[in-house]
């Protein structure tokens, strides 16, 4: 009879507490899982931070880049008419000298 009892201890006892240990291993495991999915949470958040920082940065960019140029057209605009401005003065100062030389060549030979 003892050795029924001690038989049946072993069985049921021990196999209890086996499977109480294996619980306990698998809690142990579970806080194995929780580590990298909280990294990579960490990392997917980061990454989120990241990209947002640098969409804003690239608009930003695109913003100044489209105001340079902007202005750039602007100054061309006004060079370019400028120099118009200049051709037409030289023009009509070239008419002015060539006018008054005549006068001068008619001066010359009246005398």
């Amino acid at each position: 009879m003892k050795k029924s009892f001690v038989r049946m201890y072993k069985k049921w006892v021990n196999n209890q507490e086996k499977g109480q240990l294996k619980r306990k291993d698998l809690g142990g495991d579970s806080d194995m899982h929780k580590e990298p999915t909280k990294q990579r949470e960490h990392l997917e958040q980061s990454l989120t931070n990241v990209t947002g920082k640098l969409t804003k940065s690239y608009q930003t960019f695109e913003q100044s880049n489209k105001k340079i140029l902007k202005q750039n057209v602007e100054l061309l605009k006004e060079f370019n008419s400028l120099k118009i401005e200049l051709h037409h003065l030289e023009l009509k100062l070239k008419g002015t000298d060539s006018v008054a030389e005549r006068k001068r060549r008619e001066i010359a030979m009246l005398n």
